[in-house]
């Protein structure tokens, strides 16, 4: 029969990962080292668990694996690309005491996301990817303009000038250029009338001269 006392333990099938270690540690089994593949393009900070079924091929991220050691007495020591080890406290503490395990490491220490897809917006709504620009199993590029959410008339909703909207300026009617002519002759003779009535008004009362 299968001894319940294990050296190691290495579960890699590219999907139910952490169902499978889950069982592991609900079984009677106990291992001193446990291997598990995580999907290595999973943030640290997101606990991420795939559905409990064998054809949701999604894979774990390293945080929830982390969680669900810890709580069954396993801690984090190593990691490759895609694999993270476990070891039980008292193989833990013998590899501190050899020093081989810093036993002040966090889980950025022990690992690096390396093949991670960022996602961050622009003011106007624009969105941009940073690291990984493929899908990886798919060996295809993400097209960034294929997830934009708006269309290519993208603009910041609280900018200066859609606060104030403008005040579009009535144009002036522009007066005809005959007309214009017309107005300018009468008000010239207009003038010239009044300086001649002017001055024979002025004459009249200085009365003729001796």
């Amino acid at each position: 029969g299968v001894p319940e006392r294990l050296d190691l333990v290495s579960i890699d099938v590219d999907g139910c990962d952490y169902w499978l270690l889950f069982d592991f540690f609900a079984s009677r089994y106990r291992a001193s080292v446990v291997v598990v593949e995580f999907n290595p393009t999973m943030p640290h900070d997101l606990l991420y668990v795939p559905p409990r079924r064998d054809a949701a091929r999604h894979g774990c991220s390293l945080a929830a694996l982390c969680a669900l050691a810890e709580a069954r007495g396993y801690a984090l020591v190593e990691t490759t690309l895609f694999n993270a080890f476990f070891v039980d406290d008292g193989t833990r503490s013998a590899l501190v005491a050899a020093g081989l395990v810093c036993p002040e490491a966090t889980l950025d220490d022990l690992h690096e996301v390396t093949m991670g897809t960022a996602l961050y917006q622009l003011y106007d709504g624009t969105l941009k990817l940073h690291g990984c620009k493929r899908l990886l199993w798919h060996r295809l590029p993400i097209d960034e303009a294929a997830i934009q959410v708006l269309d290519e008339r993208r603009r910041f909703p609280f900018a200066p000038e859609n606060a104030r909207p403008k005040q579009t300026r009535r144009p002036k009617a522009r007066t005809p250029r005959r007309r214009r002519r017309r107005s300018t002759d009468a008000l010239a003779y207009g003038l010239a009338a009044a300086l001649v009535g002017s001055f024979l008004w002025h004459r009249g009362r200085a009365g003729p001269r001796a």
